[in-house]
């Protein structure tokens, strides 16, 4: 390990070794693995568990703020640095050379310096820096851009538009099924709905998810917004909860969602389908995938009614339950 940096992504440590393994990973993705300097024949362990929970993989990274426009004749726009995992070419059509953007990150891969391009604090594309001409030389970005003031403002504009707010609470991993849940609102989308899609949590598909937003032209309607520490204040903003994931323990996240009267809409599992009561309290998708995840939004947007959840009672008839079984 070479150096750690503290990121909005949270603490990276960029690693490399004689087998090749070389780049950006997560800090915590090395805890289990800090005592392997002498024990070679655990190196393939370290391999696949990082490549697992790899965060960056450039040769070097910065964090500049600055503010800039296209050139002319620009084509490299990419979902991720050319050259990294998910990264794939996008179409040019959808920047225009006579808007304002701006970057808080910049790669570089294989030699070439990227740019994370935002327009209205709202992550578009990577750019290739060659591409790119600054507006007065590297200038402070606003700092209200995108801040949460900012979106909270944004989503109470939407409310008064009666715009359907969905929001996410979880961590970016496959169990979670944010990537179907995307593609499912992309069909709701194509439905003639105007709704917004908010998910909270930080993981391993952070990447991924970003470039799936992209492909399905969902930047201006789908936001991934991080790890938040208190989301009930921001849940009470919200209209839908929806909770596709294919398994589950507790579902905190659920039970606090709906404690602030947030209609669920919820994938058909065990621990789930327990907490609405059997579709008592809201909607179970009839199946897990972009297909059912579609239809179950629908239907929620038609404001059925549904019984009120009563988070006291549910806790109480929890504990009763222990002492049966105790």
């Amino acid at each position: 390990m070479n150096k750690v940096l503290f990121t909005k992504q949270g603490k990276v440590a960029y690693i490399s070794n004689g087998l090749g393994i070389k780049g950006w990973v997560r800090y915590g993705a090395l805890n289990r693995f800090h005592n392997l300097a002498n024990k070679p024949y655990l190196a393939l362990g370290f391999l696949i568990h990082n490549l697992r929970n790899k965060c960056l993989t450039s040769s070097k990274i910065t964090f500049e703020k600055y503010q800039f426009k296209l050139r002319k004749n620009s084509t490299s726009y990419y979902s991720r640095p050319k050259g990294l995992k998910f990264s794939k070419k996008l179409e040019a059509g959808f920047l225009n050379q006579s808007l304002d953007y701006s970057t808080d990150e910049q790669q570089m891969v294989k030699g070439t310096w990227w740019v994370k391009t935002y327009n209205n604090g709202k992550f578009v594309c990577w750019l290739k820096l060659a591409d790119i001409e600054l507006i007065d030389g590297i200038s402070s970005i606003n700092k209200n851009e995108n801040s949460f003031d900012d979106i909270i403002q944004k989503i109470m504009s939407d409310k008064k538009d009666k715009i359907p707010q969905f929001v996410n609470v979880a961590r970016l991993s496959p169990e979670k099924n944010q990537k179907v849940l995307i593609e499912a609102f992309a069909k709701l989308k194509t439905t003639g709905v105007e709704a917004k899609l908010y998910i909270l949590g930080s993981g391993i598909l952070k990447e991924e998810l970003e470039t799936k937003i992209i492909e399905l032209n969902l930047s201006g309607s789908v936001q991934l917004l991080g790890h938040m520490e208190n989301i009930r204040n921001f849940l009470s903003l919200m209209d839908y909860f929806i909770f596709p994931s294919l398994y589950e323990g507790q579902g905190m996240a659920l039970l606090e969602a709906m404690s602030v009267g947030l209609l669920p809409i919820v994938s058909d599992i065990p621990t789930s389908r327990e907490i609405v009561a059997g579709g008592n309290y809201g909607i179970i998708s009839e199946s897990n995938d972009e297909q059912g995840l579609a239809l179950a939004m629908m239907k929620a947007l038609k404001k059925e009614e549904f019984s009120s959840f009563d988070l006291e009672s549910y806790n109480q008839n929890v504990i009763n339950r222990i002492k049966l079984i105790l």
